[in-house]
């Protein structure tokens, strides 16, 4: 015997939309949501300061369930003025709602570090990385990318170069 049931609408007994797991789906796994921004407004030089800045890398999610988990990439185009006969260096870091969660260590493709033998030496790189996230909430949170510059000059997403920050909402 075969049935069909058509309804226009369901509801939960206290009006609100079910989600799948109300229904008895397992969605686990599933992307849930896709935030992403480009960024390509040039800085002025960050000069060998030592203390983080802001990129310009900065998202607002709100986690559809408190067991989702994020999937978060990011890509900063850096472009280093160096110094002669020394050594340059920066770092990257990513906090949630103002805690850092992530800071990546030195070397090119996680920050750069160089050494620099002769004069006008300058290098460009995107550098970024890639991790994962369980906020634990259902408030808003915002991530943002952070960056800071050791005995160089920095240029970060300079000639309109585009930067970016990617986060997935995966269902936990």
């Amino acid at each position: 015997m075969t049935s069909t049931l058509k309804v226009d609408t369901i509801q939960k007994v206290n009006g609100s939309v079910p989600t799948a797991k109300d229904l008895g789906l397992n969605i686990s796994g599933n992307v849930l949501n896709h935030y992403y921004m480009n960024y390509s407004t040039g800085t002025s030089a960050i000069t060998n300061s030592a203390t983080w800045a802001d990129t310009g890398l900065t998202l607002d999610v709100t986690p559809t369930a408190s067991n989702s988990k994020f999937l978060i990439q990011w890509q900063l185009f850096i472009y280093y003025t160096g110094t002669t006969n020394g050594w340059s260096a920066s770092q990257a870091r990513l906090l949630r709602s103002g805690t850092v969660i992530k800071t990546d260590g030195y070397g090119l493709g996680r920050g750069a570090l160089y050494n620099v033998s002769s004069t006008n030496s300058h290098m460009m790189i995107n550098t970024g990385d890639l991790t994962h996230d369980s906020p634990s909430t259902t408030s808003s949170v915002t991530y943002k990318i952070q960056h800071v510059v050791y005995n160089s000059n920095v240029y970060l997403h300079n000639g309109n170069q585009q930067s970016y920050l990617s986060i997935i909402e995966i269902a936990g």
